[in-house]
């Protein structure tokens, strides 16, 4: 039976497919050759499929403009719109975690995807990374999913529908070891085993210290200015501890915006980092660590020193001390305060 003008036509592609069936509806006429404007709507496995979706189609040619764009496409307009409203570091925290986690949906067209793909995407995630990344995999995800529906690109945020699962410890944290220490200091001068002690001394994060400008360190104050994943983090004051202030300087002589970069003068992404961290530490022969090790260590030795409670969640940028204690404060048989106290 022919379908009613205007409804649109469907038909059956050659040859064996899994969704051979075409829906196509005719959305104006081209000014100079009197042809027909044709826009597919969608393959589907069967004709019934094809026709219930032309019943529900509606003409947006805005819609239709986005419809055939990558998820990389639809993830740009989204960053490129939302960046104007929330500070750089923020910004700079999304695209790690889009480079890190998300890039490889990067060819998929968007909309397409469905949320079988998304949560099976999750699902490897989970495979190496904790719960607290992929949350924030998700997060980024529903603020994506969220723009297109605000621009009618599609109609559901399938990331709000993912399931993370229950927490799981993905890898055990190992603090740094006082003769471990004493290697990065006696090789501070070679690759990155500077800011490998600059981190365990100040308790930033890595994504801290890679967005960290020059103009963030206050050395007539002895301290920087940073943080940007919680409020509590979010542009608090990291006291400089004498040890490293020498590193710290002679970070600070380099002609360039940035307090860390690479070697065409740019800050390095995460991956870059990592990738010479753990070549640092294998280099000189020290016991595989995260880099997230770095954070604990800094917990674990203000602990040891008898600190003010305050203070650690002060530095750290913790809103409450018992996250602090509970997550990053580990107990070592090593005495790593009379190795602080002791190294030059």
């Amino acid at each position: 039976m022919k379908n009613p003008n205007g409804f649109g036509n469907v038909f059956k592609l050659s040859g064996k497919r899994r969704r051979p069936y075409v829906a196509r509806v005719t959305i104006g006429w081209d000014s100079n050759t009197g042809k027909q404007l044709r826009h597919v709507v969608g393959y589907f496995a069967t004709k019934q499929e094809a026709l219930k979706a032309l019943g529900s189609f509606e003409y947006n040619p805005k819609a239709i403009g986005f419809s055939k764009l990558k998820f990389k496409e639809i993830s740009d307009k989204w960053l490129e719109e939302h960046s104007k409203n929330v500070s750089e570091k923020t910004v700079h925290s999304y695209k790690l975690i889009y480079r890190q986690y998300i890039q490889s949906l990067d060819s998929l067209i968007f909309t397409e995807i469905k949320l079988i793909d998304l949560q099976t995407h999750i699902n490897k995630l989970g495979e190496r990374v904790s719960t607290g990344t992929l949350k924030r995999v998700k997060s980024v995800l529903s603020m994506i999913y969220n723009w297109a529906i605000k621009n009618e690109i599609v109609e559901k945020n399938y990331a709000e529908f993912i399931e993370i699962g229950k927490h799981v410890a993905k890898v055990k944290r190992r603090v740094f070891t006082n003769e471990e220490i004493k290697i990065l200091w006696a090789n501070k001068g070679s690759d990155l085993a500077d800011t490998i002690l600059i981190l365990i001394y100040t308790g930033m994060r890595v994504g801290e210290m890679t967005s960290l400008k020059k103009s963030d360190i206050y050395l007539d104050r002895m301290g920087i200015i940073t943080g940007s994943k919680t409020e509590a983090g979010r542009d608090r004051f990291i006291p400089i501890n004498e040890n490293i202030l020498p590193l710290i300087k002679k970070r600070m002589e380099n002609p360039t915006e940035y307090f860390l970069v690479n070697n065409r003068k740019r800050p390095y992404s995460y991956q870059a980092y990592r990738k010479y961290f753990v070549n640092t530490l294998y280099r000189l022969q020290i016991e595989n660590h995260t880099i997230h090790d770095c954070r604990h260590t800094t917990a674990t030795l203000l602990s040891k020193m008898g600190a003010n409670p305050t203070a650690i969640k002060n530095i750290l940028g913790h809103s409450d001390y018992k996250i602090t204690e509970k997550i990053y404060t580990h107990k070592d048989e090593e005495d790593l305060l009379k190795a602080i106290n002791t190294m030059k």
